[in-house]
């Protein structure tokens, strides 16, 4: 009898074991990966390298100068010119336009009382005996108010190694001290000759910028040239 309790008991403890593992084998385990977000996760150095390319871009897309602010003031001859070719606007005036189309800066011919003659050669012989007798031609109406502009481009053609004696006129009567000059030039080769010497000579209070020079006959095919300058500028 005792021995039969002892069997009934055993199977009792088997049965039990049994039992306690199934319900082990049925427990749903924990959830060990994390969630991940639908949205990406941006650093905040990212963030702050973001705002500040913002930021630069904003910045950039100010306008650098107020075209308000700038005169073109030029001389420029139509007619006959070197080498040998008729020009219904000059060189310098081309390169005036698109100073002007670029800026939108205010434009200034400067224009004598009386024309030079339509002969290149007998122009020639006029300006070097101008230079000769440091002649100040008289020129033609109202001159500018320099007063309200900040930046002034000035142009002309080398005539003798310098100034066309008609800008000299003008450079007499205003006064560009203190204000921002950027020189442009046309020639038959020889660079900048004397002018920029003269026109710091003239200003020494101005403030001058990198000023563009270019033969004459180049002129045409200078439109990119001309626009690296200027964006150079900060225009």
């Amino acid at each position: 009898m005792k021995r039969k309790w002892i069997l009934i008991l055993g199977m009792l403890v088997v049965l039990v074991g049994l039992f306690s593992l199934d319900l082990a084998k049925s427990r749903p385990r924990p959830v060990t990966t994390a969630i991940r977000s639908s949205q990406p996760v941006v650093s905040r150095a990212t963030r702050t390298s973001d705002q500040a390319s913002s930021s630069k871009k904003a910045a950039n897309s100010q306008p650098t100068h107020n075209s308000e602010r700038v005169l073109i003031i030029y001389y420029s001859r139509s007619g006959t010119n070197y080498p040998d070719v008729t020009l219904k606007h000059g060189h310098t005036w081309q390169i005036a336009q698109e100073i002007a189309q670029v800026t939108g800066g205010t434009r200034y011919q400067i224009q004598t009382a009386q024309a030079y003659p339509k002969n290149y050669q007998a122009t020639v012989d006029q300006a070097e005996q101008e230079q000769q007798d440091n002649a100040r031609p008289r020129l033609k109406g109202k001159l500018p108010d320099v007063t309200q502009y900040e930046t002034i481009f000035l142009g002309y053609p080398i005539w003798w190694s310098d100034l066309p004696m008609p800008v000299r006129t003008l450079m007499d009567q205003i006064d560009l001290n203190d204000k921002v000059v950027i020189p442009f030039s046309t020639n038959a080769g020889s660079g900048w000759g004397d002018s920029l010497t003269t026109l710091k000579r003239q200003y020494p209070q101005a403030k001058f910028r990198k000023g563009f020079e270019i033969e004459g006959a180049d002129v045409d095919h200078a439109h990119k040239q001309i626009r690296r300058w200027l964006r150079d500028l900060g225009y």
